[in-house]
């Protein structure tokens, strides 16, 4: 039992392939100096890229004719390290099919600044076309988007990849509004943010991400992969000069954030 939201679909039509779930870790960037080898392998280190959830609490708070919520409390931990994060989420469900998440991260012991915070779940890989609104139209970051206007753009997951010589991170949009995420027919999901939120969609599966050493290893799972981030850090550039700056950096503390996931069908792209 994982405490998480596995099925949904809408028309007859799957809308998820993997289960939303909390997410503390991204492919290392070649400014994170976290590739497997580095000496500076801290969030490795923490566990960061093995976390497994383990359910606390499942409750039904309330049921109505219209609608139902569920809070569910878990706690993330690598094997033989100490848990890093509590977590809290709420999912409210109306008849309409859409579902609101709340989630509260809680941070367990002191660590140095994280990759992200946030959700991430799989679509079936014919979900490929994404418009939004938010900074763009290229990919940014907390410390590289104040040339990325706020705006409404569209691209697709196949056209958003970005073809670094060593696989790692791409693709986020920060201070994103909404999100729709749509198959051929036009059916597929928005997701709003409760305001905002950061946003990326991958081909390839986030371990493929993380392990895959050249860019033939990288190998597209039929899935689309979703990532709806409370935040991520900073990028810096320690590749050959200073990590993040401070401000940029994301720390492990009590964290809230919100959005939600409305099923759509002829919204034309």
């Amino acid at each position: 039992f994982k405490g998480v939201v596995d099925k949904y679909s809408f028309n007859g039509v799957s809308l998820l392939e993997e289960p939303i779930i909390e997410n503390f870790y991204r492919a290392p960037t070649d400014n994170d100096g976290c590739r497997p080898g580095r000496q500076n392998d801290r969030w490795r280190q923490e566990g960061l890229d093995r976390l497994k959830k383990r359910v606390k609490s499942f409750k039904v708070l309330y049921i109505t004719d219209s609608e139902v919520k569920i809070s569910v409390e878990g706690c993330f931990a690598a094997d033989a390290l100490k848990p890093v994060f509590d977590t809290t989420v709420t999912y409210t469900v109306n008849a309409s099919g859409e579902i609101e998440i709340e989630t509260e991260f809680i941070p367990l012991r002191k660590i140095d600044f994280i990759p992200r915070l946030g959700m991430k779940f799989a679509m079936n890989g014919k979900f490929e076309y994404i418009t939004w609104y938010g900074r763009g139209p290229l990919q940014n970051y907390e410390d590289m988007k104040e040339s990325a206007l706020v705006g409404l753009y569209s691209t697709t997951v196949t056209e958003d990849y970005v073809d670094y010589i060593y696989p790692q991170e791409y693709g986020n949009r920060c201070d994103v509004r909404w999100v729709q995420i749509t198959n051929p027919t036009d059916i597929g999901i928005k997701i709003t943010g409760l305001p905002m939120f950061s946003f990326s969609a991958h081909p390839f599966s986030l371990e493929n991400l993380v392990n895959a050493r050249h860019t033939t290893e990288l190998v597209k799972s039929g899935k689309t992969h979703v990532y709806v981030d409370y935040r991520q850090c900073g990028l810096g550039s320690n590749s050959c000069g200073p990590l993040p700056l401070e401000e940029y950096r994301l720390y492990p503390v009590n964290t809230k954030y919100s959005f939600r996931i409305t099923p759509i069908i002829n919204w034309g792209r």
